[in-house]
């Protein structure tokens, strides 16, 4: 029965022929050499043995961004489908099918009380006041507020047209999401 670290090592070291013949770049090997390493608790399981639920198991216990366990699920992927490959046949069974990377959870939105917000539109003073009854009367994001030209306002419609977003890097894109395009009606009295 073949380890899971022998699979590891082989795969690894066709890695570094790639890497040395510049199939693919040194990081993208490094890269591989530390996804692998995370194996470690499974290196001396039969690759027969491994389940599904224990890599999940493994990726779920990472302590890194969403986005670097998927590096992390890839990786893996992509060895177990070399080892799989007809001309090696390290592997019979596809033991990463149906690890995922868990979605994070919903994050609920604490709306505040219409005091509340009353309140800090009674403190503000000169732009700002304008600047705050704007975000609460649509619940446009303070980026897209920041990108708003006066050609995205139809007081006649009575309407804000979103198409553009500050980013953090406070260059100018398209907004958050596709959605994100949009039209928002306003009151006459904000228009």
């Amino acid at each position: 029965n073949v380890l899971l670290r022998d699979v590891i090592r082989q795969f690894l070291e066709a890695r570094e022929i790639d890497a040395n013949n510049e199939r693919i770049g040194k990081s993208h090997f490094k890269s591989l050499q530390v996804y692998m390493r995370r194996l470690r608790p499974l290196q001396n399981e039969p690759v027969s043995s491994i389940k599904a639920i224990d890599c999940q198991n493994l990726l779920d216990r990472l302590n890194v961004s969403l986005r670097t366990k998927d590096h992390y699920r890839r990786a893996w992927r992509f060895m177990v489908g070399w080892a799989m490959d007809p001309d090696r046949q390290l592997i019979s069974k596809d033991f990463m099918h149906g690890v995922k990377v868990a979605k994070p959870a919903a994050v609920e939105i604490e709306i505040p009380p219409t005091e509340s917000v009353r309140d800090v539109l009674e403190a503000a003073e000169g732009k700002w006041r304008l600047i705050i009854l704007v975000l609460a009367a649509t619940g446009i994001r303070a980026g897209e507020l920041r990108a708003l030209t006066w050609r995205g306002v139809d007081f006649n419609a009575c309407t804000i047209r979103i198409t553009q977003s500050v980013k953090k890097d406070d260059s100018i894109g398209p907004p958050k999401t596709a959605n994100g395009v949009r039209t928002i009606p306003i009151s006459a009295d904000l228009a």
